[in-house]
């Protein structure tokens, strides 16, 4: 098979931009020349647009399925939530749709087995109530690079109760009265499909 053809194209960047490529390439195992870097990183940035292409309609399929009757019905109500909220489908892994995009949805896997590990330890340590707003704060909510905002943080505590996870009593701690902002109240709210979940 004869190699692919290629074409030679001139490109200025911003100094800040090949400071950036630079910091980039000098993170690889192999050390690449500027040009490979480029050639990377353009592959990446247009495979991670299918990607987020291919997950988009998923998401749009599984939630038209959830609303409608016939084989959405046997959807599970955590499992539907967790698509439409974002939020990795960490209890349903023997459910194969959400597995190709384990770090496409905005709460990633690794974000969700961060918080259910913590979590956890705090349901079977059980001598001290935890609260949500005690729970934002040991995740830095709001701050760089933590990963959570609170909407994030809301929906994967949803996701985590409306999957049976924990138990009743650790829910209606976690959002006790003057314990957590408003928004947290819909952690143990009753899920009803047609309100609950939004078609895109």
């Amino acid at each position: 098979m004869p190699p692919a053809k290629s074409e030679r194209f001139e490109l200025r960047v911003e100094a800040d931009l090949m400071n950036r490529i630079d910091q980039w390439r000098s993170a690889q195992a192999d050390l690449p020349s500027r040009a490979e870097a480029i050639r990377r990183l353009t592959t990446i940035g247009l495979s991670t647009q299918t990607t987020r292409q291919s997950f988009m309609a998923m998401k749009f399929q599984i939630i038209v399925a959830a609303l409608t009757n016939g084989p959405g019905v046997r959807l599970d109500d955590a499992y539907v939530f967790a698509w439409d909220r974002d939020v990795y489908p960490y209890f349903h892994e023997g459910t194969p749709w959400h597995k190709p995009f384990r770090n496409d949805f905005a709460v990633t896997n690794d974000l969700m087995h961060e918080l259910l590990v913590y979590l956890d330890r705090k349901w079977r340590d059980g001598t001290v109530p935890l609260t949500f707003y005690e729970l934002e704060s040991t995740f830095g909510v709001g701050g760089r690079g933590s990963g959570w905002d609170r909407l994030a943080l809301i929906g994967a505590c949803r996701y985590a109760y409306l999957s049976g996870a924990f138990d009743q009593n650790f829910w209606h701690q976690l959002v006790a009265p003057a314990e957590h902002p408003t928004e947290a109240s819909e952690i143990t709210d009753p899920f009803e499909r047609e309100r609950g979940i939004h078609l895109m």
